[in-house]
């Protein structure tokens, strides 16, 4: 059986794709400092390349990455 090597953003490990949207790819992902499972979101280049990007999309995305939300296991950051 042949392994897959691990893709990594950062000090995350990507475990697998939850869902893609409009701006980006939300993934079940390894906090490996932590060792919690997170879910991470990666913008799409073009959106992030889009002159428009800081006063359309900014606002928006630190919004959301800021908001708890429930994992698979149905836990958030405060009750897991």
């Amino acid at each position: 059986m042949t392994r897959t090597p691990t893709q990594t953003i950062g000090k995350f490990e990507l475990k697998r794709m939850l869902g893609k949207g409009a701006s980006g790819t939300v993934y079940l992902a390894l906090d490996t400092f932590s060792g919690q499972e997170v879910a991470l979101k990666v913008l799409d280049p073009e959106i992030v390349s889009d002159p428009e990007f800081d006063r359309t999309h900014s606002k928006q995305f630190m919004n959301e990455a800021s908001s708890p939300t429930r994992s698979s296991t149905g836990r958030t950051p405060s009750n897991s």
